[in-house]
């Protein structure tokens, strides 16, 4: 701002701007003298108007001063000073949990790794097995259709030790198993089938084999094996259940107690869930001992006069009952393959 001193030294300030900082002296003298930057103040209370240039930095302070009085600008400068510190402790305590937990995350992650590659490599190995297995068993049971029962049994007891997985070889012992007894070879198979019950882990597989070995002994003649094996056998969570009672009542008419046949025969006529073929069987052999005995048991000579048409009417029935309760139950139809 420029003041210029004239006359009686009046200071005004000039209309031209604020450039000028020098005052030009009385008339007379030919020189200038500059003001200090603290006379442009006084200059202003002089004329009682405010320079330019000053009044722009007091404004600029007097921004700085609000700001300096809790502004807008001062609570976001105080925010943002927050939130990083804020973040720094939050960086802080994820350090110190890393540090504690870090190597136990780490050794899990790794585990859980190593876990699903063996279960992966396992899986790989299986299956290569059971591809090599199902290849092998096919053609040996291409082979062996056209074989006498017996020497189809020797093929399939040879395939056994070249498998390698256990359902296939169990699948191989039944299989050797029905073929001897379809060559009446009923010794071998009654110990085959027993063999493969020990093996069986499906109960269902297990019930099955039992039930086989039970019909093997009974056609090898050994009843009293036969009906001690088909007495464990005689339980309802047996899914042959009903096949088991029949042999029973079979086993019981060829010893003479008609009784004890209407009773195994009675169990199954009573119970709905029977299969409908084997109820059938049930009620037509119901009727036959019957005609033979009557309604009640009759005296040891009855038993005896009647004994020989039971007993060729029992030994159809028992030919019936070992694969047709197996196939009504649901079980598999083994002895019908070499």
């Amino acid at each position: 701002m420029c003041c210029s001193l004239a006359g009686e030294a009046e200071c005004e300030q000039p209309s031209s701007g604020c450039a000028g900082t020098s005052i030009p002296l009385g008339s007379g003298s030919g020189g200038r003298f500059v003001l200090a930057p603290h006379l442009r103040h006084s200059c202003a209370s002089w004329t009682g108007k405010s320079p330019g240039p000053v009044s722009g930095r007091a404004s600029r302070a007097g921004r700085r001063r609000s700001a300096a009085g809790g502004g807008p600008r001062v609570v976001d400068e105080k925010d943002l000073l927050l939130r990083e510190v804020d973040e720094e402790l939050r960086r802080e305590r994820l350090l110190k949990l890393w540090k504690r937990y870090g190597p136990a995350v780490i050794a899990l992650a790794v585990g859980v790794v190593l876990v699903v590659a063996a279960w992966q490599g396992w899986s790989w190995y299986r299956e290569r097995q059971l591809d090599h297995d199902s290849t092998l068993f096919e053609r040996t049971a291409r082979a062996v259709a056209e074989l006498k029962p017996l020497a189809a049994a020797d093929r399939w007891a040879e395939l056994g030790p070249r498998l390698k997985t256990g359902d296939y070889r169990l699948a191989a012992l039944m299989r050797e198993a029905a073929a001897r007894a379809r060559g009446e070879d009923y010794e071998s198979a009654a110990t085959l089938y027993g063999r493969a019950a020990r093996q069986a882990d499906d109960d269902r597989l297990r019930y099955f084999a039992r039930l086989r070995e039970a019909v093997a002994r009974l056609e090898a003649g050994r009843r009293d094996e036969a009906g001690s094996l088909l007495e464990r056998l005689a339980v309802p969570e047996n899914p042959f259940y009903h096949g088991v009672l029949e042999l029973l009542a079979v086993l019981a008419l060829e010893a003479g107690d008609a009784d004890a046949a209407r009773a195994h025969l009675d169990a199954i006529l009573d119970d709905p869930a029977a299969p409908p073929g084997l109820t059938q069987r049930a009620r037509q052999l119901k009727e036959l001992i019957a005609e033979r005995f009557g309604e009640a048991a009759g005296d040891g000579q009855g038993e005896r006069k009647g004994e020989a048409g039971k007993k060729s009417a029992d030994s159809a029935a028992a030919g019936k009952t070992g694969p047709d309760a197996a196939s009504h139950d649901g079980a598999p139809a083994d002895d019908g393959q070499n």
